[in-house]
């Protein structure tokens, strides 16, 4: 995998549900386990699969783009950013395939759709 931006410290798992706006209006990252050292790529892709998965608009993804002045897909091996993503995002719930029938239905419908990469994605967050 080539990177075009230069290494950096990063989240590792910078998503919206990672983010609290405090009542002063400034924002502030949690959940930091993933925090380390390596390429910015990896942090925007979430918001890319986010928005390829329909859990964010497209206009929203383009502001995003626009006000950080990189978007991630543009990169030619964009998709492999991607299927990772996603099965880590699938490993991840399935952790949780026990809580409920709803949450068992999704990891297997996950699972399904990985093993059809260019498929569609119908996906619940959890």
């Amino acid at each position: 995998m080539t990177y075009e931006l230069p290494r950096a410290v990063i989240h590792g798992d910078a998503n919206i549900g990672n983010v609290l706006k405090t009542s002063s209006g400034e924002v502030v990252l949690f959940d930091l386990e993933g925090l380390c050292w390596g390429p910015p790529e990896w942090d925007l892709a979430i918001t890319a699969v986010y928005r390829d998965l329909g859990w964010h608009t497209d206009a929203e993804y383009e502001r995003f783009c626009e006000v950080y002045g990189f978007d991630v897909t543009r990169l030619p091996r964009y998709q492999v950013l991607r299927a990772v993503r996603e099965l880590r995002m699938t490993c991840w719930l399935a952790q949780k395939a026990g809580d409920s029938a709803e949450t068992a239905a999704e990891v297997r419908r996950r699972i399904a759709d990985l093993r059809e990469p260019d498929g569609p994605r119908h996906w619940h967050p959890h």
